[in-house]
């Protein structure tokens, strides 16, 4: 299970988002939260249980784009926020998690307009839910397999 407290380990990740404003962390499925090293884990998937865990940061010193639609983290969920100083700019950065899907991405469009950090979360949504189904699928398959065998014997 992902550890939302490892601030460590998330500014790492953050940190190497490159080009993008955000990058996935995990993803919640029934409210248990899965690195996406975990996602082999899964056993069943619906769109109404999944959500994805985003990171990113704000600081507009750094050379990374940064997330400054702080209106939108009214609308999201699981949010948290802290600093971390950084001795290259000498001054706190912002970092943040948070969970969307497509469906906040849709309302946060009609609220305030189309944004890239939109659609990257629209793009990692669709995704990580297509990839997490079928792993899900997968493992439903080789279950009723082994079942009919185990029948069968």
């Amino acid at each position: 299970m992902f550890n939302l407290d490892n601030h460590i380990l998330i500014k790492d990740i953050v940190d190497r988002k490159g080009k993008h404003i955000i990058i996935p962390l995990y993803v919640n499925v029934n409210n248990n939260k899965y690195g996406l090293l975990e996602i082999d884990r899964i056993k069943s998937v619906t769109r109404s249980s999944f959500k994805v865990g985003f990171g990113a940061l704000n600081c507009m010193f750094l050379k990374t784009p940064s997330f400054t639609n702080n209106e939108y983290m009214l609308y999201l969920t699981n949010t948290t926020l802290w600093n971390f100083f950084d001795e290259s700019v000498n001054m706190n950065v912002q970092y943040f998690t948070f969970e969307a899907d497509s469906e906040d991405s849709e309302m946060l469009k009609e609220l305030y307009g189309d944004s890239e950090v939109l659609q990257e979360i629209i793009l990692y949504d669709d995704m990580l839910f297509k990839y997490v189904s079928e792993k899900a699928a997968e493992y439903r398959a080789k279950s009723i397999e082994n079942y009919y065998n185990e029948i069968s014997e």
